[in-house]
């Protein structure tokens, strides 16, 4: 299910999946979104698999309150 949501008063189209234990997005769209916030990605050893367990890769975590 995809639904327009928005952050920082940006409006992003998000692919929501409410099982799901993670919120991932791509770093394109991280920097654009907290660029005046100086939000910083933390190293993180999580293994990142799809449903079709194809790997997706890790940049870090960020706690965005």
């Amino acid at each position: 299910m995809y639904i327009p949501v928005y952050i920082n008063k940006m409006r992003v189209i998000a692919c929501t999946d409410t099982g799901s234990d993670l919120t991932i997005m791509q770093s394109s769209l991280f920097k654009k979104l907290f660029k005046h916030k100086n939000a910083q990605l933390k190293e993180n050893n999580v293994n990142i698999q799809s449903f079709s367990g194809n790997s997706i890769k890790n940049l870090g975590k960020c706690e965005i309150r």
